[in-house]
Formats: C-alpha cells, structure tokens, sequence
C-alpha cells in the first residue's frame, strides 16, 4: 500500500511544545503537546532548561511516529518554530552551560536603561531596527558578561530555542532571519548580524550560527535520534523560524495589509511589511518574516496569557481557564471601575520597561475571583489595542484581525477583543498555527516551493470557525480604554518608588 506523506512541525514554546503532523492535502494528522514550567529564581527572573524541550521533543517525535504507522504515513520532513529571543550558551564542546534566559526575563533592565542614556532610538534604529529591551539576546548577554563571567568566557556559540532543539536533533549549527531578527544582534534593514552591536559587546560573527532562508534543509535526523524514536535518519529537518513568523505561515498572514492578533504567554499584533521601516518612536518591534523579502512590525505585551496563568495559580490552580472565563461572562470589571495592568513582568508595547509593574486599580469588598478574571482579561486586550494604535502610527490600518493563540478557545475572550478593537475577529480553525507553520515550512523546504505554490498544493485549510463582530458593549469599553490609558502616566512616578 502507498504511503501518504506528510510533514512534521514543531513548536518550543514558553509553556510547552507542540508537534503538528499535516498530510500533503494540508490535513492534520496528529497532534503532540506537553505542558512544562518557567523557573523564576528570583522576582524578574525566567529561565528553562532547555534539556526539557528536548525530552519534550523526543517524546513527541515518538508518539508521532507511532501514530504515522498506524495510518501508513511517511513524514517526509520537519521543521521547527520556537519561542523568540531566549538566550542559550554553548561552550566549546557545543554542550549548553546554563540553564536558557527567556524573552520574559527582565535582569537586564538597568542594563537597558544605561544603554538607552546612551545611544538614542535614532541610533538604535539605525542598527537593529528595533528598541533595546530587556529579554532580547544581547542585554541578557551583557548581563552574563557583568555578572557570570565565567560562562561569558566559556561560550562559545550564542543560540535561540529553536535553533538549538535542530542542532541537537541534526548536530548542525544554523538560524533563519525571523530569529536573527529578535535577538538585538541583527540589522534587519542590511540583513545581516549588525556590526555596531558587535562591537558593542565584544563579539565576532562566529560567536553565531550562520543565517538561511527558513525553508532551507539543515541536514537530517541524527541516527541516535531516529533510533530512540523510531525514525527514518533519512527525513530532512528544515530550519523554519519564529513562533510568530511561524504562526503568520499557517494562517496566511503574509502580505501588507494582513494583521494578526495573538494570546499565548505572551501577547503579539503581527503585521507584515514588504519594506523594512521601523517605528522612528520604537514603540514596536521590526523582524524579519519567514516569508522571502518581507518584514513585520510587532506590538509585544509580555503578560498576556501569563496574567491569567498567575491569577489562576492565586487561586491555586483548582479552577480550569475555561471554568474561570465562564465566571467572567455574567460579571462587570471595568464598566464598574476595576482595571487590571498587566505589566507583571516589566512591558514591551508601548512602554519598553522592564521595571514597570503590574496591578489591579479600583478593588471593592465587592469584588470576587470571577471580577478579577474578567480585569485580567480587559486588562490583556486594553494593552493589545494599545499596541495597534501604535502601529496604526505606522501605517497599519486593518479592518480585521486574525486572532490566534489558547485564548481563542474561549468566546469571552473573543468577544472582548472585538469590543474592545472595535474591529471584526475572526478565529479560524488553525488553534496551533505555529507548529503548523513549521510543518508548512517543512513541506515548502523538502519540496523545493515557494510560499504561494506550496499554499495552493496543500489546499487553504484556514477555515472559519466564527467571526465576531464589536456589539452594544462597544461604546462603553472605548470610555474605558481612554481611561485605562491615563492610570500608568498618572501613577508612574509612584510605581518608580516601589522596592525590588
């Protein structure tokens, strides 16, 4: 009997990692997913060690492979999609030295601070494009130079999650632009490692791993590998790229004028550019998108999903996420004056402060756990629409938003949003866009296809599950944004003096 081919996708995300297997028809197959923690040593710190990726990978590689038998299917090729800007430390045996320093890590904040006294954002667009935040590669890698100098010297290669996941299932070295492109070492404009930032901190081009194309094949499964779990050592891994680049794939987000909204740990609007300009203010962010010749901005809030992991763990975790949104429905937050910032973890989009903290305003004897949720996710969506208005600045103007990420799997949440945008969402059927994208990825590379081709082969599998539309609530959640964007400029001096 012929086998049907399929490709494999794979997604280091902050949470947990997820393997999509889609057929050559764009079906999905099976699905893999397993749940790990962030380790938070001390207040602002967030690291993982990234040998819990790999076995997260492996076991996930096993369980596809046993299910691709029983449905006599090859997979003919992988790819990789991972979380954004973590730091990973090779020394010179290419084995990691510490545990990775994540993007939601904000030890480097004075560091930032010194350097933005510095050089100004002229400057710092000039090089990379981008506003210097704590998280990206290159602070948390000064902060290793001031503060561990014993595994600054021992490092050898600096690399990203994903990256390092492909070196270990391939033994090759390489990354992709929309990686290059969030570390703080990169000119996406001259797209290239940027030479100034080099010498800024004291490093050489070998100090990373030679850039490629997203679809380009890095070499094949290590026999090791391919035995532990059961394998071919002959499928192709190709490089793919970041989670967010990786999503925009699956769901078609290619093209100006496309935007995408996204709520997994983190929270992200994504919107492709065909010419790599950057916000003068560096309120957002300029990477390079998977896609050939073609950028996005990106408004970044780091406590997106986060927020309502944390109040759940308030709560001690004896209620579901769906249960606690389901509370939320029939409760009010901000109409009646309770609003939530969620900067529990200093904040990208539009502050760029890692010092910057979260809280709830406007807390009543009257308020429950059902109240506080809804803040929670009011608060989410307040920041989010704050970061379309500064890439509206910017030119962006849509007339609808993709929404992706877990928190899609829940109407509340997407009702809010389409109040609080004032704009139509639409949820789609593509749940884990970014292992999906790496799979699509995976099939352009071991096909040798562009995007469009390879798109139009698989067939559009972007169905739509709903739409929602802003509804009479509308009207008073623009009352309420207006508000909630005066409470950080307001207490900001207070927030200053707060220890720690």
């Amino acid at each position: 009997m012929t086998k049907i081919k399929a490709s494999l996708g794979i997604d280091i995300g902050t949470s947990g990692t997820k393997l999509v297997l889609i057929d050559y028809a764009g079906e999905q197959r099976v699905f893999y997913h397993q749940d790990y923690d962030i380790e938070i040593q001390r207040q602002g710190w967030a690291e993982q060690d990234p040998e819990t990726w790999y076995r997260a990978v492996l076991l996930g590689l096993t369980y596809i492979q046993s299910e691709a038998n029983k449905q006599n299917i090859e997979i003919s090729a992988i790819g990789v999609s991972g979380q954004m800007h973590s730091l990973i430390c090779l020394d010179r045996r290419l084995q990691v030295i510490r545990p990775a320093i994540l993007w939601a890590d904000q030890r480097s904040t004075e560091i930032v601070t010194k350097l933005n006294h510095r050089n100004d954002k002229e400057t710092w667009g000039k090089w990379i494009g981008n506003p210097l935040a704590a998280g990206f590669t290159l602070p948390s890698w000064l902060w290793l130079q001031a503060n561990e100098p014993d595994v600054a010297s021992k490092t050898l290669i600096l690399i990203q999650p994903k990256d390092w996941v492909r070196f270990k299932l391939t033994g090759i070295l390489a990354t992709d632009e929309s990686d290059a492109s969030a570390t703080g070492f990169f000119d996406p404009h001259l797209m290239q490692w940027s030479q100034d930032i080099m010498s800024l901190a004291e490093l050489g081009n070998e100090y990373f791993a030679e850039i490629h194309p997203s679809a380009t094949i890095t070499g094949t499964l290590l026999p090791s590998v391919a035995e532990v779990c059961g394998m071919s050592k002959r499928i192709p891994v190709i490089i793919g790229g970041s989670d967010q680049s990786m999503q925009a794939v699956a769901q078609g987000i290619v093209a100006e004028g496309d935007v995408s909204i996204t709520i997994g740990s983190g929270g992200q609007v994504f919107a492709p550019i065909s010419q790599p300009i950057h916000d003068p203010e560096l309120r957002v962010h300029l990477f390079c998108h998977a896609i050939a010749k073609m950028w996005h901005l990106e408004a970044a809030t780091l406590s997106a999903g986060l927020s309502l992991k944390w109040l759940r763990k308030i709560f001690g975790n004896r209620t579901s996420y769906k249960e606690m949104a389901d509370e939320a429905q029939n409760v009010s937050a901000a109409k009646e004056g309770l609003y939530f910032l969620p900067y529990l973890n200093g904040e990208r989009t539009p502050w760029m402060d890692g010092a910057i903290r979260g809280m709830f305003t406007g807390l009543t004897l009257h308020h429950q756990r059902a109240n506080l949720t809804r803040a929670v996710m009011e608060g989410v969506l307040f920041s989010l629409r704050q970061g379309l208005e500064c890439l509206e600045f910017s030119g962006i103007s849509p007339k609808v938003l993709i929404a992706s990420g877990g928190a899609t799997r829940h109407n509340l949440w997407n009702q809010l949003a389409a109040n609080i945008f004032e704009l139509e969402i639409i949820v789609n059927n593509q749940l884990e866009a970014s292992a999906r994208g790496a799979a699509i990825t995976a099939f352009m590379g071991a096909e040798s296809l562009n995007y469009q081709v390879a798109i139009k082969l698989l067939g559009s599998k972007n169905k739509i599950n709903s739409v929602f539309t802003p509804d009479s609530e509308t009207e008073n959640y623009q009352d309420s944004f207006e508000f909630y964007k005066q409470i950080y400029p307001k207490i900001k001096q207070i927030n200053a003096l707060i220890p720690g």
